[in-house]
């Protein structure tokens, strides 16, 4: 292991998303020394939906990197059209951008990497003991051999890695079960399919089958997410056409009966699969242990709330990370848990209610045919999930 990283960090950040590396920058600008560590290189390919909600441009904002400046591409996203058998509902955004992850995630880590974030890409990394007032972050890389000692650790590790980075910290991991629906994404190439740019076509299930979301980015790709329900895939696992996964083969199924085409590129799609979309840690950390970003628990999101929660979370776990790094308390967990909740939890809790009835569940066809009549119902709830409090 290098000289450089032999030394005590003040913070190392395992996972370098938008929550990782946005709260890496800020630690870094603000005097202490700080490391991060990814599993990936960069740029990354990265299953999510592509869009970001208003939560996450004002974080960004609040910190001085609009998404110009970062600079990261962006489109607005003015409508969201919800669609089930073959009835679909129109409702009006504000202050929602379309991004392209890939590209969001590496200008972030740019600049944290600029404020003088020590940097380290594709090795993994996983707690290990705590020993003289700091937390042991073990490498596993043959780059980087070894461990590291930080004062405080932050995992931001996405929801398939956080077990793994949390594996020596029983206290992180008991309870920590992944339930819900099954993500799918991939983003499609150009092309004049009939998707609009501004606006994000979610195609429901009328049986509880789950939804898919289709959003244009700036560069023309097409992004679907999808969430789907296990028992739907079961059944379609009987009937899918040879050469076709029960997942996408599900994914067609729902836009076939939502009467929407096949996008081009569907069938030669690079799909990242996410096993669980629900998952919440019992507690949000542990000794000179934080969780934020995905690894705080995560609900399926609406349209573009997951990042935007990151982001918010990164901004708003710099103060509760400065006091630990001061003097470390047990109750500094309990402290960023109940600002945590402040910030996401009760958003959270909201985008979940709204999922029950829109994401393709057996009221979606119900709520759909209420809401192209008086569309202004959905109006306040959309509102309280996007509200920065």
């Amino acid at each position: 292991m290098s000289r450089d990283l032999e030394q005590l960090w003040d913070v190392c950040v395992v996972g370098g998303g938008p929550a990782g590396s946005l709260a890496a920058r800020q630690l870094a600008l603000g005097g202490r020394k700080v490391v991060l560590v990814d599993k990936a290189n960069f740029p990354r390919p990265k299953a999510c939906g592509g869009c970001l909600g208003g939560v996450g441009v004002d974080a960004l904002e609040s910190v001085g990197l609009p998404l110009q400046r970062l600079p990261v591409k962006s489109l607005p996203l003015e409508q969201l059209d919800i669609r089930c058998n073959q009835v679909t509902a129109s409702l009006q955004l504000l202050r929602r951008r379309v991004v392209s992850r890939d590209e969001l995630d590496a200008a972030l880590l740019a600049r944290a990497e600029e404020s003088g974030t020590h940097v380290i890409t594709g090795n993994k990394a996983s707690l290990g003991i705590v020993e003289d007032s700091a937390r042991r972050v073990i490498l596993h890389d043959d780059k980087h051999n070894g461990f590291l000692r930080a004062k405080l650790v932050l995992v931001a590790a996405g929801l398939s890695a956080v077990k793994d980075v949390c594996r020596g910290v029983e206290s992180l991991t008991a309870g920590y079960r992944p339930h819900g629906r099954f993500g799918l994404a991939a983003s499609l190439p150009t092309a004049d399919d009939g998707y609009a740019a501004h606006r994000v076509t979610m195609a429901c299930g009328r049986n509880g089958e789950g939804y898919v979301g289709l959003v244009r980015l700036p560069d023309g790709r097409l992004d679907v997410a999808a969430a789907l329900a296990p028992e739907a895939m079961n059944q379609t696992r009987r009937s899918t056409q040879p050469g076709k996964t029960t997942a996408t083969g599900l994914v067609e199924r729902i836009l076939n009966d939502c009467d929407l085409p096949k996008p081009a590129g569907f069938d030669l799609a690079n799909w990242q699969a996410v096993a669980a979309l629900r998952r919440k840690p019992r507690r949000l950390g542990a000794d000179r242990v934080l969780l934020l970003g995905d690894a705080s628990g995560y609900v399926e999101p609406f349209t573009g709330e997951g990042m935007g929660w990151a982001l918010r979370q990164a901004v708003d776990i710099v103060p509760i990370a400065n006091q630990a790094l001061e003097n470390w308390e047990p109750k500094i967990v309990d402290a960023w848990a109940r600002r945590h909740w402040r910030i996401v939890g009760r958003r959270q809790t909201r985008c979940s209610w709204i999922c029950k009835f829109v994401g393709g569940t057996r009221w979606t066809p119900h709520v759909v045919r209420a809401l192209t009549i008086a569309p202004w119902v959905a109006s306040p709830l959309i509102r309280a999930i996007d509200q920065h409090s």
